[in-house]
């Protein structure tokens, strides 16, 4: 059951016993999936290469996420 308080925006639901909005709840939980699973980078490059060469990035896809493998390294 979802619970939305009066002062609160439309789509910033709380569910019941929680303090954080769903949307920081998600954040959170992305956030924790990205650092707890490293090479998430390779993993999307390489189980990802049909969707990269759909879209016609294939060549490009490598450039593209050495971006977060950077971001990684650096951290």
């Amino acid at each position: 059951m979802t619970l939305i308080t009066p002062q609160s925006r439309p789509g910033t639901a709380i569910m019941p016993g929680s303090t954080l909005p769903l949307r920081g709840r998600h954040a959170i939980r992305r956030r924790r999936l990205l650092t707890s699973n490293p090479a998430w980078p390779m993993t999307a490059l390489l189980a990802g290469y049909p969707i990269w060469w759909a879209f016609g990035l294939a060549d490009e896809s490598v450039f593209i996420m050495a971006v977060p493998m950077l971001m990684q390294m650096r951290s």
